[in-house]
């Protein structure tokens, strides 16, 4: 706070509380003046550990999104919007519905359908590469043409 306004402060505690003793006025001055900057720097204390919140919950809402996205699908293109199709489950379901083990070519057809019915996506060499990388990384134990549930 500036010296200014200490005088001004001064000035209406002689002038309209009739107190004639400077030194005092001085004193009571600096006690406001300590006050305020130790509410000053408890509100910058208060600030920047929201802001440390904040930045924490955003780097872990980024963490469970990467998350998400490795369990349930990839990114599309330039990761503008998310595959929601769950690869995992798909492909466990259907080797269940079919007594827990069948053909490879099967299996990838039967899955690649309902994939293209949720996600409306074309036939491509890609969608093949993918299912091969999902059927990895789900825990089916593949014994040459042969997918089986562990």
């Amino acid at each position: 706070m500036g010296r200014g306004i200490e005088a001004k402060f001064i000035n209406f505690l002689v002038n309209s509380i009739k107190i004639r003793n400077r030194d005092l006025c001085s004193r009571a001055w600096g006690a406001i003046a300590e006050e305020a900057a130790k509410i000053k720097k408890e509100e910058e204390e208060i600030k920047k550990a929201a802001e440390a919140a904040k930045k924490a919950e955003e780097a872990e809402k980024k963490v469970e999104e990467k998350e998400k996205e490795d369990e349930n699908g990839a990114a599309v293109g330039n990761g503008e919007t998310t595959i929601s199709f769950k690869w995992k489950a798909t492909i466990k379901r259907k080797l269940k519905e079919n007594g827990g083990e069948m053909k490879v070519k099967k299996l990838r057809t039967a899955v690649l359908d309902e994939y293209r019915s949720v996600e409306g996506e074309e036939e491509g060499d890609e969608l093949i590469a993918l299912f091969d990388e999902k059927i990895q990384k789900a825990g089916i134990v593949v014994d040459g043409k042969k997918a089986s549930l562990k």
